[in-house]
């Protein structure tokens, strides 16, 4: 069975692309333009969302009701999926472009990451300033809120990985587990595990002070094996 579709997007190829946690709409982005695909059928919902700037980042909110973007001069956006209207239009809120963002799991905050070096909270809402910014000492790649809205953990450019307490504002212990750019960060439903990807197709997951390692396709597709353990 093929399970992959491809759809055309703008000359010049798409940025970032996501897909709603209901699994029925892609959002890709690009110069200026966010288009919303049907999954199912690879065809367009209506017109594109109109932007201020180039597209570099996007994330729905947990009940695919509501897309925010991160565009190259800081601003961020949060739209209606339903509507296509912006539930708050483009604000600043990093000095340089928003590399990656995601909404708390009840969908009442958003978190973004800079190549500022920063990470920042913001209401999802209102779009006002609820925490940050805080520095993490390097470029952030990715960045995810634990379901308790208590922590906050990012992937950095040179391979580390950051978690910071909220509640005591205590920057933990900068781990490496990745060879290259951390690509991805994921909290598990209780808070208790941290899942990274990263450069060199790793796959991390961490609980506490141990991880597990992977190496998750080799050159022909197939899983690997683990590849370290503590």
């Amino acid at each position: 069975m093929n399970i992959f579709k491809t759809f055309e997007t703008l000359i010049g190829g798409a940025s970032p692309v996501a897909i709603s946690p209901r699994g029925d709409v892609a959002a890709v982005g690009d110069l200026k333009n966010i288009t919303i695909w049907d999954v199912h059928t690879g065809t367009k919902h209506s017109k594109p969302l109109a932007e201020s700037a180039r597209v570099l980042s996007l994330a729905f909110s947990h009940d695919s009701q509501r897309l925010v973007s991160g565009l190259n001069d800081g601003t961020l956006s949060i739209w209606d999926v339903a509507s296509r209207e912006p539930v708050i239009s483009p604000l600043k809120v990093h000095i340089c472009l928003i590399s990656c963002l995601s909404f708390s799991h009840d969908g009442e905050l958003v978190v973004s990451g800079s190549y500022d070096r920063t990470f920042g909270i913001w209401d999802a809402s209102t779009g006002k300033q609820k925490y940050g910014p805080v520095p993490m000492g390097n470029t952030v790649l990715s960045i995810a809120i634990s379901p308790g809205k208590d922590r906050v953990v990012c992937g950095l450019i040179d391979g580390a990985i950051k978690t910071y307490d909220l509640d005591t504002k205590y920057l933990g212990i900068k781990f490496f587990h990745h060879r290259g750019p951390v690509f991805s960060t994921l909290f598990s439903q209780d808070g208790t595990r941290i899942a990274s990807a990263g450069y060199g197709q790793e796959v991390c997951l961490r609980v506490g002070k141990d991880y597990i390692l992977r190496d998750v396709f080799n050159d022909t597709g197939t899983q690997a094996g683990e590849s370290s353990t503590i």
